[in-house]
């Protein structure tokens, strides 16, 4: 790497580091050092290598300190916000502060229970999911479609239901439900489900379940087929997105998400009346949605196809996220959250997560950005750059960035070099 250091750089990484700091879009730079091209192309693909860059995870010593964009920091830059006046609804996991025996009240902030500060709340509005006319009308949609359901030489039972009641799903007295449904129980009360409707066929030594959910939006349907679905994604589609597998068909269309089991599989009579029902089914489903607005917002270029899903809260990201502290980034004061993963070509061969959270106000953006960081801070993860609107952090043996643009939120996870995050970063401006 001679030819590396004349130009003053101290390593691979640091000169890659560096090209994609300083050069931008329409850009094609090729250097040649010893035996190892580099060309460099920012815009789409931004770079292709001939040789393997050494891991910094390994020894970041010889990387310079991460620079953020200029332009964005000029753009985002603001001193801390106060709190939402007013706000009533802590978050979830705030404690309250202890009163000091024989003294006055404590009038320190909410925190976590590791200690670190929790973003202000706004004043909630209600639940559309537990609208009354809504639900009621969902439900007679859904038992029409499904009532009509029919198949030649099968056994049809009668529908089973349960609706939404008092912020939870509850079946009418007497009747059995799924025991899938109780498990998923919490997940599709926070997408905002109305309303769920099942039927079973049967023949001798075979059976085809229809399960029908209904969400007070479009949003909370795609979010519920993003993590509830089965198989991959396939060429015939279904309403406005579907998966299969040998014994599953999974749609999403407008406000809802249907899935179709049989319980046998490598039986050919069996798949076919699951697609023949499926089929029906989409045909008597009523409107059609948009894919949340967050969603549409990721990056397309190397994103993993199948990767996306969408969240309303905790408790779906929870199940279906890895990423760090996801408890402080407060998602049901959120319009949604999106996560994809990313992976890049070899010789990088990074495979990141880019989580997207559209907030109700910059002002909880802040908050939520400033209690995230904490939290890392507080439990000794090294934080090595922070400004008021980014901080690129090491997570016990990767790296994570943090990164602030108004109402919107981003962390990128699972990077194993450290200039990894802001190159997908970058994508989003």
């Amino acid at each position: 790497m001679d030819g590396v250091r004349l130009f003053g750089i101290q390593s691979f990484d640091s000169l890659v580091e560096q090209m994609a700091n300083k050069f931008f879009r329409n850009s094609l730079i090729v250097l040649v050092a010893g035996t190892v091209a580099v060309t460099v192309c920012a815009g789409t693909s931004w770079a292709a290598f001939d040789a393997v860059a050494p891991d910094p995870v390994a020894d970041t010593s010889s990387n310079p300190p991460f620079a953020p964009d200029a332009v964005n920091q000029a753009l985002h830059e603001a001193p801390p916000t106060a709190p939402v006046p007013g706000a009533s609804h802590p978050h979830p996991n705030a404690v309250s502060a202890a009163p000091v025996p024989g003294g006055a009240p404590s009038s320190a902030a909410p925190a976590n229970q590791n200690g670190a500060p929790v973003p202000a709340v706004a004043a909630q509005t209600p639940n559309p999911a537990d609208d009354e006319h809504l639900i009621q009308s969902n439900l007679k949609h859904d038992l029409g479609a499904v009532s009509s359901l029919s198949l030649a030489g099968w056994e049809a039972q009668s529908p089973v239901w349960m609706t939404r009641t008092k912020g939870t799903l509850v079946a009418p007295e007497g009747v059995t439900v799924p025991a899938s449904v109780g498990a998923s129980r919490p997940l599709l009360l926070e997408y905002g489900c109305t309303d769920f409707v099942s039927r079973s066929f049967h023949r001798e030594g075979a059976s085809c379940h229809v399960d029908l959910y209904h969400f007070a939006k479009a949003d909370g349907a795609y979010g519920a087929y993003s993590t509830l679905r089965e198989g991959s994604s396939n060429i015939v589609l279904r309403g406005q997105a579907s998966s299969e597998d040998d014994n599953c068909i999974s749609f999403w269309k407008g406000s809802v998400f249907a899935k179709l089991k049989a319980n046998s599989e490598n039986d050919e009579e069996a798949k076919s009346a699951l697609t023949k029902l499926a089929d029906e089914l989409v045909k008597r489903i009523e409107g059609t949605g948009e894919l949340p607005l967050v969603l549409r917002s990721l990056p397309s270029f190397e994103k993993v196809k199948g990767s996306e899903k969408f969240f309303m809260g905790t408790e779906a990201a929870h199940r279906y996220l890895n990423v760090p502290f996801i408890e402080t980034l407060y998602l049901a004061g959120s319009d949604g959250a999106a996560h994809a993963d990313y992976q890049f070509a070899s010789p990088i061969s990074e495979r990141l997560g880019l989580l997207a959270i559209n907030y109700k106000s910059a002002t909880l953006a802040q908050s939520s950005f400033k209690s995230y960081v904490d939290n890392i801070t507080a439990m000794s993860n090294k934080v090595l750059q922070r400004t008021d609107n980014e901080a690129l952090c090491r997570v016990s043996d990767s790296f994570l960035l943090c990164q602030l643009n108004g109402q919107k939120l981003i962390v990128i996870s699972g990077a194993r070099k450290k200039f990894s995050p802001g190159m997908l970063a970058r994508q989003l401006h």
